[in-house]
């Protein structure tokens, strides 16, 4: 997975301004001010940082017929093993899913809503599924 996350993160993710907007949504979500005070902060930027490359990866996945059309130089389009690819984007998804339980600020208030997480999953399959 080496060989095809950091050159696909160098391409399609940019630094800017995917880290300040994962940072932004971080403190949206973060719903008690002692999460932040507290030093743990990076946990909920960390989070929404890879599921915003999660679903930047998803999207390209599913855009890769139109992209080796217009883009046929684009490193996803050239890839050899797009199945692995497709594979560990879904447990990727799930995975996150699956963090957010324990991710609670003192009081029990998750970090992120898990059924906002899952109508946001549910919503882009049935788009990709559609299309």
């Amino acid at each position: 997975m080496r060989k095809f996350l950091l050159p696909y993160a160098r391409e399609r993710f940019r630094v800017w301004p995917f880290l300040p907007l994962s940072f932004g949504l971080a403190l949206f979500f973060v719903r008690d001010a002692h999460f932040l005070v507290s030093g743990r902060w990076w946990i909920g930027w960390a989070w929404i940082s890879a599921g915003l490359l999660a679903f930047r990866l998803w999207d390209d996945l599913e855009s890769l017929e139109e992209d080796r059309r217009e883009h046929p130089d684009r490193f996803l389009v050239r890839f050899p093993y797009l199945s692995r690819v497709r594979r560990w984007c879904n447990v990727g998804l799930v995975a996150l899913g699956l963090t957010l339980a324990p991710l609670n600020v003192p009081g029990g208030k998750a970090l992120v809503a898990v059924p906002s997480y899952a109508g946001l999953c549910m919503l882009l399959a049935g788009t990709y599924a559609w299309n």
